[in-house]
């Protein structure tokens, strides 16, 4: 069945008019970026192109940094197929395993992870669209040494399109003279209410992190983000009295700073109210540093050293591996900050410094990135104090529901042995960590 390319909005719509600007741009340019917001659209005009350019019977590849994200390009130019007369859209070949493959006679075009680059070599190729491009690693060693080599006979189109990361290779892509680049922010989708949008910049600014609104949403490239704690904690003169602290976070260093972080958490609210921070200092002095000062529990970072751990073990400090999760933990220390439930007595200045200071990580906005010896100690025992505040709160919740007969006893035994479980599982992992 033959089809005009003239007809295919018959089939698929029209292009959108940010769509219609890539269209412009890629007739103009062999080298074309496209810096996108979120749900702008990218995805659905890159499909159409390379279904079109194997109706021109060209040879194309699309390139993502994973699998999945392959996968996402490959499930959309299958809808696109499915929307075409049967008798034109049998003739399409379509391999559903990865390596993905759409075939129209001798065109293809494959969906290839840049994962292992040296797999990309061979090919003579019309076309090459990267996806997510600012997620992957040594972006520009791959178009150099890999993609560029393959569209040299037939001095093919190169495509680069992703959500911007940062300062990296991909922002070094939109800058260039040698590339024609469309900015393409998520307002640019009529279909996208710019009410949501405005309530989505609202949210993130409240949250301290307007950073990621202007990234994902914007596709600004900031090569400074900013302050990573745009709100601080409340500083305090006196914490609520205590016989020992409720927790203690501990941060090993010898040459980096040993920081341990002491907090007392009633009603909800976590104070901090000491800090430990001192350089070169061995195994045996930190733990004799952590325990002048008594806590119920001292947590520690995973990543410590075993004869550090072997030390403060000697020394009588045994403390729990802490959660290795810097994203929700930062996630849950501006929660606390933005519901006014941390507090920070005045003379903990390295954390209060630390938070000062601590500036967003340009290439994984979530994290931060600085000095955050205390932040880490801080983090740590926060994340162990609310997982076990969060799982008694479960117990109690179940407690309750079962004396006003609302559940059966074997509920409640079921999650008592999932506790026991937990217990034995951590007790393992302590016993392992001890050898």
């Amino acid at each position: 069945m033959n089809l005009r390319l003239r007809d295919l909005p018959r089939y698929w719509g029209e292009l959108s008019p940010i769509q219609q600007e890539f269209e412009r741009a890629v007739s103009e340019s062999d080298r074309v970026v496209l810096r996108c917001g979120r749900q702008v659209g990218k995805t659905e005009y890159l499909a159409r192109r390379v279904l079109r350019n194997l109706l021109l019977g060209k040879r194309c590849w699309w390139l993502a940094p994973t699998h999945q994200l392959c996968r996402v390009g490959f499930q959309r130019c299958c809808a696109l197929l499915r929307k075409l007369p049967r008798k034109l859209a049998d003739a399409f070949g379509v391999k559903r395993s990865p390596p993905y493959r759409i075939q129209l006679g001798d065109a293809y075009c494959d969906y290839l992870t840049t994962r292992t680059p040296d797999s990309l070599q061979g090919e003579t190729l019309d076309e090459v669209v990267i996806d997510e491009a600012a997620t992957i690693r040594e972006l520009a060693q791959v178009i150099e040494q890999y993609v560029e080599p393959t569209l040299a006979v037939r001095r093919g189109m190169l495509i680069l399109a992703s959500t911007p990361k940062g300062k990296n290779d991909f922002a070094e892509y939109c800058r260039s003279p040698y590339w024609a680049e469309v900015h393409a922010p998520s307002r640019a989708n009529p279909l996208i209410d710019p009410a949501w949008l405005n309530q989505q910049r609202e949210k993130y600014e409240a949250e301290g992190r307007l950073y990621y609104y202007l990234q994902e949403y914007e596709a600004q490239i900031l090569d400074k983000i900013g302050l990573f704690f745009e709100r601080l904690p409340e500083i305090v003169e006196a914490v609520p009295a205590h016989s020992q602290a409720d927790g203690c976070g501990l941060d090993w260093g010898y040459s980096a700073p040993f920081a341990a972080v002491y907090v007392v958490i009633r009603d909800g609210v976590v104070y901090v109210s000491r800090e430990v921070y001192r350089r070169r200092l061995t195994g045996d002095q930190q733990a004799q540093l952590a325990l002048a000062t008594p806590a119920k529990v001292y947590v520690a970072d995973p990543s410590t050293p075993e004869h550090i751990l072997d030390a403060w073990r000697s020394a009588g400090l045994v403390p729990k591996p802490a959660v290795s999760d810097r994203v929700g933990g930062w996630d849950l220390v501006r929660q606390l900050i933005r519901e006014d439930r941390l507090k920070v007595h005045k003379d903990c200045f390295h954390l209060l410094d630390e938070f000062q200071s601590a500036e967003v990580d340009e290439r994984k906005p979530d994290d931060l990135t600085g000095e955050d010896h205390a932040l880490d100690a801080l983090r740590y025992v926060i994340l162990y104090a609310f997982g076990v505040a969060h799982r008694q709160q479960r117990l109690h919740e179940y407690r309750v529901a079962q004396q006003q007969g609302l559940q059966p006893d074997a509920v409640l035994a079921q999650l008592m042995e999932q506790g026991r479980q937990e217990y034995i599982r951590q007790a393992r992992k302590q016993r392992r960590s001890n050898r």
